[in-house]
Parts: structure tokens; C-alpha cells; sequence
């Protein structure tokens, strides 16, 4: 449940927060549903009812989820349980009214936010991941931003 409740408080922040810092960037998105085949999760806030909302949620809970539940709720994926070259990462492309868009790439076995791009160019956390460096965003400007991705270096 925790869990949940931290990736509800990253989407959150980034759907509030990140769109003010990015969308002078963000005129037009090119990236086209991830690399290596990672899946995407989209939410339009403009076209947005309680019931697109909840499939949004949904679809989230979907790709986190592991095939374990624990007193009946799916549990996340552990470190142990992504071998090297499966998917690690989750793409959530998040759209503001204006349509300008921001594509936020999460890691699937703690829902940390890794990165995020916006147009041409790509944001890593200081603590992303190398292959995260290495996979995502790879048309774009990459760039290594100075804070990571836990909650004391984001206040």
C-alpha cells in the first residue's frame, strides 16, 4: 500500500511540478513509445473524466505489478525479479491542456521517477540508473540534473 501511495505522490508532483518546468520545451513530442519495446502509459488531463482516470491507475498498477499478491493486492516487482535486459523502466506521458506533452520514465521495481523528457531533450536524476542513461530518451539532449529522485533531495 505504501508503495502506492508514494507513486500516486511522484505522479502527482510531476503532473504539477515538472510541466512548469518543462513546457517552454516542450512544443512538440517526437518520442514514440519508449526504447526497447518499454511500455507507455498515457494520461490527457484536458480529456480526463473519473473514469479515464481510473483506467490510467489502473493500467499503472498493471505494469508494477508482480504476479505475487500479498492479503489479496499486488505487490511490486523486486530487484531480484527484473533480470538484466527485461524492462526496468515504465514510460508515463503525462499531457497538459495546452497539449504540450512530458514523457516521465519510472523505475518499475520502486516507482522512483529516473527521468523525464520534454521535446528534444531528456532530464536524468542525479541517481538514475546508468542503464537508464544508456536506454531511454535516446534522441534527445541528455542531461544529468544535480538532485535525485528520494523525497529529501526533491523538497
Amino acid at each position: 500500500m505504501r508503495s502506492w501511495s508514494k507513486m500516486a505522490t511522484m505522479l502527482w508532483w510531476v503532473a504539477l511540478v515538472c510541466p512548469a518546468w518543462v513546457c517552454p520545451l516542450a512544443a512538440g513530442d517526437e518520442y514514440a513509445n519508449g526504447v526497447r519495446g518499454y511500455e507507455l502509459v498515457e494520461l490527457v488531463p484536458k480529456k480526463s473524466t473519473k473514469e479515464t482516470y481510473t483506467e490510467f491507475l489502473e493500467a499503472l498498477r498493471k505494469q508494477l505489478a508482480s504476479d505475487y499478491k500479498r492479503h489479496e493486492i499486488p505487490v511490486l516487482r523486486g530487484f531480484n525479479d527484473v533480470s538484466a535486459g527485461e524492462e526496468e523502466f515504465l514510460l508515463v506521458k503525462l499531457t497538459n491542456d495546452a497539449g504540450k506533452s512530458i514523457t516521465v520514465a519510472l523505475d518499475i521495481t520502486c516507482v522512483n521517477v529516473v527521468a523525464y523528457q520534454a521535446e528534444q531533450q531528456s532530464f536524468f536524476l542525479s541517481d538514475a540508473p546508468e542503464s537508464a542513461f544508456s536506454d531511454l530518451f535516446i534522441r534527445t539532449e541528455k542531461k544529468k540534473l544535480a538532485f535525485g529522485g528520494d523525497y529529501a533531495e526533491l523538497e
